[in-house]
C-alpha cells in the first residue's frame, strides 16, 4: 500500500500514523483518535487538530489514491456510474406485457441504479375464491443526487459559472423512444 511513499513524509509520530490507519477504515475522526490511543475525553477536539496538519492531509490523501489505484477507481469510472443512475429507464426492466421481469433479464446498467427491490405478498379474497397476490416494487437509486454530482463535477452549480439553455418541447419529444 505505498509504504516506500509514506516514509517520505516527515514529522509523522507512531500515534499520528496509527490515527491515519484507523481514520481510513470508518471516516471517523474521534473514533479513530480513540482507537489510536487517545483519551476519548478529547478525541473529537484532537481528531480536528490531528486531521487539520498538513502532512496528516497529505498521508490521508496517498492513502487514499493508493486504495483509488488498487481498485481502479478513476474520476471516469465515477462519473460513468453516474451517468448510468442518471440514465436510467425503468421501462427496460418489463416485459413487452408490462410484467417486470427476472433480475437476470433486467439490464446490468439498469440494475447498477437500482436502489432497491420489495416484495410484498398478501391474500386477496376469502375462502375458496382466496388467492395470494405477489406485488414487486423497483427504486431507483437517488436520480437527483446523481445529476447534482454531474453538474458539480462539470462546473455547472458554481456560482461563478453560468449556462444558458434553450430546449423546446418538440426537442425533449425527438429524444422519446417510440412504445413497441
Amino acid at each position: 500500500m505505498g509504504v516506500a511513499k509514506t516514509e517520505k513524509i516527515p514529522g509523522l509520530t507512531p500515534k499520528r500514523r496509527r490515527f491515519v490507519a484507523e481514520y481510513l477504515k470508518d471516516y471517523n475522526g474521534t473514533q479513530a483518535a480513540i482507537r489510536a490511543g487517545y483519551s476519548p475525553t478529547s478525541a473529537n477536539q484532537q481528531a480536528s487538530a490531528i486531521l487539520a496538519i498538513p502532512n496528516v492531509k497529505a498521508l490521508v490523501e496517498q492513502k487514499e489514491q493508493s486504495v483509488h489505484e488498487r481498485l481502479g477507481l478513476d474520476a471516469a469510472w465515477v462519473l460513468s456510474r453516474y451517468m448510468n443512475i442518471a440514465d436510467a429507464d425503468l421501462a427496460e426492466a418489463y416485459h413487452d406485457d408490462g410484467r417486470l421481469k427476472q433480475m437476470h433479464e433486467i439490464p446490468i446498467h439498469l440494475r447498477k441504479a437500482l436502489g432497491g427491490v420489495e416484495v410484498e405478498k398478501r391474500t386477496e379474497g376469502r375462502g375458496d375464491d382466496a388467492e395470494e397476490v405477489m406485488t414487486t416494487k423497483i427504486k431507483l437509486v437517488d436520480r437527483k443526487g446523481a445529476l447534482d454530482s454531474l453538474a458539480r463535477n462539470m462546473k455547472l452549480l458554481d456560482p461563478e459559472t453560468s449556462v444558458n439553455v434553450t430546449v423546446t418541447y418538440a426537442d425533449l419529444l425527438k429524444d422519446e423512444k417510440p412504445n413497441g
